[in-house]
């Protein structure tokens, strides 16, 4: 028997994805985090402030919605890899 923790579980729920939609991405390492309000927790890391660097690419993108019904954001790291975060509209 495997016992998940609070970590595990949201792993879990994060599903890998190759992003086309945040160009400037150096990898095709990706994933898209579910959260119950993406606006929440992108000014709360936009508070923190995650700089943009055009040489590695890494950068803060602002919410939007989407035609399949998701409010979502997205972050680049140094890295380039892309972290989405969405949560569902209304």
């Amino acid at each position: 028997m495997i016992w998940l923790d609070a970590r595990d579980r949201l792993a879990a729920r994060v599903r890998e994805a190759l992003e086309r939609s945040c160009p400037g991405s150096r990898t095709a390492s990706s994933c898209y985090v579910h959260v119950g309000d993406a606006d929440a927790l992108y000014r709360a890391w936009s508070e923190v402030g995650v700089p943009a660097d055009p040489a590695t690419g890494s950068r803060l993108v602002p919410p939007v919605d989407t035609d399949y019904r998701m409010r979502e954001f997205a972050l680049v790291d140094r890295s380039g890899n892309l972290v989405r975060v969405g949560s569902p509209v209304g």
